[in-house]
């Protein structure tokens, strides 16, 4: 398994065929998404993401630029909706969405393989 950091500091561990890649974005103040995952062309193949311990206030657009996702953790945000995308995310199979301000998280029932939030 190869490691690599972007120039902004975000580590990312990338594996042989069949692996999974993994980002995290934690404790960075980030407001809004990182441009890197907005960029589906980058971010399309992403299965582990983390951006635990910032400032969001919406995962608006992470659906569409990381539609294999598996694992996410936004817990410790600003976040008081969900997009209605985020239930596209099929393979998405482990969910931390704790210490937000969530109180209606029903677009999540198109996660069918979802196993722990």
């Amino acid at each position: 398994m190869a490691s690599s950091s972007s120039s902004d500091g975000a580590a990312a561990l990338v594996g042989g065929a069949g692996s999974s890649v993994i980002a995290s974005y934690d404790n960075r103040q980030l407001r809004s998404l990182p441009p890197q995952l907005t960029d589906v062309g980058s971010a399309g193949g992403l299965r582990e993401l983390s951006l635990a311990f910032n400032e969001l206030a919406s995962l608006a657009g992470l659906a569409e630029a990381c539609p294999v996702l598996e694992r996410l953790s936004a817990a410790h945000n600003q976040l008081r909706a969900l997009p209605a995308a985020l239930g596209d995310l099929t393979r998405l199979r482990k969910l931390d969405l704790s210490s937000n301000q969530l109180s209606d998280v029903s677009c999540l029932g198109g996660c069918t393989s979802l196993s722990e939030l």
